[in-house]
């Protein structure tokens, strides 16, 4: 080749790729938008409460509070308390409670708990029921929550004398579908029907937990819906003969984790149990934590747990325990959890169950039940002391008292509200990023029951949706 045609060669070059760099100047890629989500206050919520054990006669009461946050841009503040057929109550004050007495038929069926505008932050409820029937007596007392696509309860019994029912309620106006994982002492239950239970829009369906596993003393329940979302909740009556011994709403866990801290079991019954599952595929070796009042230690009567495979151990605690309001960290490779049952053996015979949950991160609500005993038990595993600070507020929403507590670390702390606040619920706020969970219980003449303390929510992620 001469060198006349290599230099024409390399001109049609250059002259092609100026034509390239020209088209590109006139369109240009676009340049892909940073995608970022967005917190943005709660505008809306819908919590079910599951209503009352069917056939047991119990006398029901549901508490609910907006107690506000940060205020959406737009939408009319509403509460309102409504079953199936009619609204029960309503009020457009932040801050306060509302309280509604349930007949039997609503209480059975079950509340739906809506709110909206500045009554959407931090919104919560709560029932009470009390059971003075010849096949139940007790109290307990369950959150009403919103719908998820998972839940996780640990203690379940559904062995001779005990009904214990799966409530799930689907308030959407979608068909969901749910899946049951049902953990033994001895491995998983194949459970026939367990799978593909579908929950009608706009309904609620009560399942006897003994179809799928009967006789058996404690059990792990996962729920796990595999289309559209549920809120779950697990009732259990007791009965020695014929005589009813205990009443109970069974918590809903934190998921498992390498790390969980049982919350702290009510203070002065008798005999307490402590259930410990492996939810993982290889067995663990599971060392228990106490953190009671002056710090954490290993007992010597319970030094670890081998705990095999998908199962549930059961430990006799009392003696470890000492009928205090303590609580438990379970640690290990693999994922765990567990709850702490506490039986009132003398009169009025009752029990009570505390589990995990997840650390304080915002204001929490808790109600003071009249003619009950509120106890409210903080317990960190962090080794650094907690700040916490409690706030009594009144029926008409008006501060009633004010209190900071300091929770030590690696241990329990029990505090009670004064009889001069006259409380209608307590705000319990902590520091961002703290390592503190907290349960409450309530006694009274006809029982003991416990809830967990658990965050209001506050603000919802709004994904970011590019073009």
């Amino acid at each position: 080749m001469s060198w006349r045609a290599s230099v024409a060669g390399a001109s049609a070059v250059l002259v092609a790729a100026a034509a390239v760099l020209v088209v590109d100047a006139q369109h240009p890629t676009p340049a892909t938008p940073k995608a970022r989500s967005e917190q943005r206050p709660v505008t809306s919520a819908t919590l079910s409460c599951p209503g009352a054990a069917a056939g047991a006669g119990a006398q029901t009461a549901v508490f609910a509070v907006g107690p506000g946050g940060p205020r959406p841009a737009s939408g009319g503040s509403r509460l309102r308390l409504a079953d199936s057929t009619s609204s029960l109550a309503a009020t457009a004050d932040v801050g306060v409670p509302l309280v509604a007495r349930l007949d039997d038929g609503a209480g059975r069926s079950g509340v739906r708990v809506t709110a909206r505008g500045a009554l959407a932050p931090g919104v919560a409820a709560a029932q009470l029921s009390s059971y003075t029937a010849r096949t139940a007596a007790g109290i307990a007392a369950s959150w009403c929550l919103s719908p998820r696509d998972e839940w996780w309860f640990s203690g379940v019994d559904t062995s001779v004398g005990t009904t214990t029912g799966l409530v799930l309620s689907n308030p959407s106006r979608a068909v969901a579908v749910v899946d049951l994982h049902i953990l033994g002492a001895t491995g998983p239950v194949d459970a026939a029907g367990a799978n593909g239970i579908a929950v009608a829009p706009r309904s609620r369906v009560l399942l006897d937990l003994a179809r799928y596993a009967p006789g058996r003393a404690a059990i792990t329940l996962h729920v796990a819906a595999t289309r559209g979302t549920v809120a779950a909740a697990v009732s259990t009556t007791r009965l020695d003969g014929i005589t009813p011994v205990g009443a109970e709403w069974l918590p809903s866990s934190a998921a498992p984790a390498t790390s969980v801290v049982v919350g702290a079991g009510a203070a002065g019954l008798g005999r307490q149990s402590l259930v410990v599952t492996n939810t993982g595929t290889r067995q663990q070796l599971v060392t228990v934590r106490i953190l009671d009042a002056d710090g954490a230690f290993t007992s010597t009567a319970l030094p670890g747990l081998q705990v095999p495979p998908e199962s549930v151990v059961v430990e006799d605690v009392s003696a470890i325990l000492q009928r205090q309001s303590t609580a438990v960290q379970l640690s290990a490779h693999g994922p765990v959890t567990g709850s702490l049952v506490s039986e009132q053996v003398d009169s009025p015979h009752d029990y009570a169950v505390s589990t995990t949950s997840a650390p304080l991160s915002t204001p929490a609500v808790v109600p003071d039940v009249q003619q009950t005993e509120l106890t409210l038990a903080f317990a960190t595993a962090s080794p650094a002391p907690e700040r916490v600070e409690i706030r009594g507020v009144g029926p008409s929403g008006r501060r009633t008292g004010a209190e900071t507590l300091v929770v030590s670390g690696t241990s329990t702390t029990a505090w009670a509200p004064p009889p001069a606040w006259e409380a209608a619920y307590l705000l319990v706020i902590v520091r961002p990023g703290s390592d503190v969970q907290a349960v409450a219980s309530y006694r009274g003449e006809r029982g003991v029951a416990q809830l967990p303390v658990l965050s209001g929510r506050l603000t919802v992620t709004r994904p970011a949706v590019l073009p």
